[in-house]
């Protein structure tokens, strides 16, 4: 059997929607949870960074994770808060082969994009060294882009950005040290984004760090503004990081 039918085959009779992603509850309403795990969800509502869009003990304009570090993008916003179940489902689709959850969170990002009555000319996703890729099999932040751009009718260029030098897992290192982990690492190549809103999709908004240092180099490609789409965030309260003045940590093309 070729792929092509394959895939035909598994949205006719496999479709993700058929049972609850969470509690695995037959559903046949053609929503993604069911209404009992769509209450429980960690969604982010009022209190939260008017800026990073994270969950804050109350609403402000800047957080302590975004203040005089996060200046870059324009806005962030993100459907959830990183903690469970979502933490799970989002490293299920990382590192798990879970690809079908694209699609689920994918809606869930539209519904944030028209809640906040977002507007964007173009979508970039954070990109993978070409070795990572190969490891991997996929993309998670590609195809996670890729199913959003079908569903809100904006195009996807995942040729904006490249990701030219491997660095170590992100995960234990601070802000400081993820920026820092970051110098030289990505290139962005095209100039399609010159006067453009530009909409920068990536599953977790953790320090902010990767997504200022791209929305940097977008700009300096010309980009209008750029606002950043997330599946999660990080709790302000649960980063704990050192703040320090940090220098351009992008290598231009």
């Amino acid at each position: 059997m070729n792929n092509t039918l394959r895939d035909v085959l598994s949205k006719l009779f496999f479709q993700v929607n058929y049972t609850c992603n969470a509690c695995e509850k037959e559903i046949f309403t053609g929503k993604y949870f069911c209404d009992d795990c769509e209450k429980t969800l960690p969604k982010i509502k009022k209190d939260r960074c008017d800026h990073c869009g994270r969950i804050t003990n109350y609403a402000v304009n800047y957080c302590n994770s975004c203040v005089e570090w996060n200046i870059n993008f324009d806005k962030a916003r993100s459907a959830f808060d990183y903690v469970e179940p979502i933490n799970a489902f989002i490293k299920a689709f990382k590192y798990d082969g879970k690809k079908y959850l694209a699609e689920v969170f994918a809606d869930k990002l539209k519904s944030i994009y028209v809640s906040e009555f977002l507007t964007s000319d173009v979508i970039v996703s954070v990109p993978m060294t070409a070795e990572r890729l190969k490891e991997r099999g996929y993309n998670h932040a590609e195809l996670l882009a890729s199913e959003l751009s079908n569903l809100i009718n904006v195009p996807y260029d995942a040729s904006v950005i490249k990701k030219t030098r491997e660095t170590p897992r992100q995960a234990n290192l601070t802000k400081l040290e993820r920026r820092n982990n970051l110098k030289k690492s990505f290139t962005v190549y095209k100039s399609s984004v010159e006067n453009k809103h530009v909409l920068l999709v990536d599953d977790v908004l953790t320090t902010g760090a990767t997504a200022d240092i791209l929305a940097s180099a977008l700009k300096k490609k010309g980009a209008l503004t750029v606002t950043v789409l997330t599946v999660a965030s990080v709790q302000s309260s649960a980063l704990k990081v050192k703040f320090e003045d940090e220098t351009e940590n992008i290598k231009e093309s």
